[in-house]
């Protein structure tokens, strides 16, 4: 669990969520920052809330409302990879554990789903 935790953790901070290198446009000369658009995801806000695009526009209600759908698919990739790394570490330790330690039993407790 907690692995699982950490490495979704940083998989959506570093993986999915983009950022800009510039922190503002009040440069002293006022250039305009060139961005360059591979797709039309690049024109969406990274959250719904944001104030201006990464090439300085101001979003439109349509790109807001985009932004909370566009991040689905990278999402469910990082909890894919969260868990897989997670759920996938603690199964070779498991199988570790019951190589190495062949009359080890876990004291387990029957729980009825019904």
């Amino acid at each position: 669990g907690l692995l699982t935790a950490v490495a979704g953790k940083y998989y959506s901070m570093w993986m999915v969520a983009p950022t800009s290198s510039v922190s503002n446009c009040d440069d002293v000369e006022h250039e305009m920052i060139t961005v360059q658009t591979k797709s039309w995801k690049d024109n969406v806000p990274t959250n719904a809330f944001q104030s201006k695009l990464l090439n300085g526009q101001t979003p439109t209600m349509k790109q807001r409302l985009l932004s909370l759908f566009v991040p689905i698919p990278s999402l469910f990739k990082a909890g894919l990879i969260a868990s897989t790394i997670g759920y996938g570490f603690t199964s070779i330790l498991i199988l570790l554990r019951s190589l190495l330690v062949p009359s080890y039993a876990p004291q387990t407790v029957n729980v009825n789903v019904l």
